[in-house]
């Protein structure tokens, strides 16, 4: 199924963002499935030298799918203690990676539920 957007903004930077037709940014999905009205931000300010640039930021599940590939991944690496000296190499040990594991999955959980 479509991924329900929770949140969708837009940021246009450069000349003439305030006046930049919003047609195309309509038709992405991350604009359709906004639950509320996605909000614009326009500045005149050019970014990195560009004339025009743009940036879009949306909270949906269409994250859901990779998050659980590097969970499941992971998870499977630590088990068979793959790299695992490297990290304690940096002072990262097991239990800290099992710890991060366990933040990846609740916030895998809470996109879930978006």
């Amino acid at each position: 199924g479509e991924h329900v957007a929770v949140a969708t903004a837009a940021f246009l930077w450069g000349k003439g963002a305030a006046e930049a037709p919003l047609d195309a940014l309509r038709a992405l999905p991350a604009w359709r499935l906004a639950l509320e009205p996605p909000s614009v931000h326009a500045d005149s300010h050019q970014v990195g030298g560009l004339e025009r640039s743009m940036g879009l930021l949306s909270n949906c599940r269409a994250v859901v799918p990779p998050l659980e590939a590097a969970g499941s991944k992971a998870t499977a690496m630590l088990r068979a203690n793959a790299y695992v000296h490297q990290y304690e190499s940096c002072g990262v040990d097991r239990e800290e990676l099992s710890l991060a594991l366990l933040q990846l999955a609740q916030v895998t959980s809470d996109y879930k539920q978006l």
